[in-house]
């Protein structure tokens, strides 16, 4: 399953949402947009669905198919190219991309809580029924 929507209120590390807010990635309104982008640089027709706090944006970007582990911790891997392409010290050209890593047992956390929070509110319920009148 090829992910195209990711939420960057999740733990993402470095911060998605401070990347986008400083300008270092681009996001587009469309996304056609962010799929011309892509193509333009070489990386296909990789555009994911960015939800922000108050907006819906896209940019260009793949989750890896295989999760990364490091150190024991397993994480999602997503990768963002700049859509640019800078020439190194050696004279060879290359295409700048920023990797950002989500913890696994951050996104199992999170979901046991939610589960969590709706189980104590099903039990509160089931004892106080005129409580949540």
């Amino acid at each position: 399953m090829i992910i195209t929507k990711i939420n960057t209120k999740d733990s993402w590390f470095p911060s998605i949402d401070k990347a986008i807010e400083s300008g270092c990635i681009r996001t587009f309104g469309t996304q056609r947009q962010a799929i011309e982008a892509a193509t333009s640089v070489g990386w296909g027709k990789r555009a994911i669905k960015t939800e922000r706090r108050f907006e819906r944006v896209w940019i260009v970007g793949a989750i890896d198919f295989q999760p990364d582990e490091t150190a024991g911790v397993v994480s999602d891997v997503l990768r963002v190219p700049l859509l640019k392409y800078v020439t190194g010290d050696d004279g060879v050209k290359y295409q700048p991309v920023i990797t950002f890593k989500l913890p696994r047992s951050v996104q199992e956390f999170d979901r046991r809580e939610r589960e969590d929070h709706q189980h104590y509110d099903r039990v509160d319920l089931m004892c106080n029924p005129n409580r949540h009148k």
